[in-house]
């Protein structure tokens, strides 16, 4: 005789932190290195590209950075067109001496978000 087992399917929904964002920002970190208080280091471009065949509307905001850093433009152009990409600048000038970094985050219209860190050292 046959014994049937049963069998469970256990079905789980995580948090939405772990969900995806449709779109891809790259580099993940940028580092200025060291730099004269006062200079501006050379700009570096950060890439962002929709990965979904919809507008995306994004923002991007700086608001964990000081001054030292700048965001130019003021972020992507929105909404970004389906598979579209945009490009932004991330500038650096120290304005003390020390080490400095901050969070620039790259959010969607469904609040999902990607991260650039950036990083320099003001010198005197």
């Amino acid at each position: 005789m046959r014994r049937l087992f049963p069998i469970i399917l256990l079905m789980v929904a995580g948090p939405a932190s772990l969900a995806r964002a449709n779109f891809t920002v790259s580099p993940s970190q940028v580092n200025f290195g060291r730099v004269a208080v006062g200079q501006m280091a050379v700009p570096q471009s950060v890439f962002v590209s929709s990965q979904k065949n919809e507008e995306t509307r994004l923002t991007v905001s700086n608001w964990s950075c000081t001054q030292d850093f700048q965001i130019w433009p003021a972020g992507c152009y929105s909404p970004m067109p389906p598979y579209g990409n945009c490009i932004f600048q991330v500038r650096y000038r120290p304005l003390r001496a020390g080490f400095h970094s901050c969070v620039v985050q790259v959010r969607d219209q469904y609040g999902l978000t990607s991260s650039v860190m950036l990083a320099g050292t003001g010198e005197e």
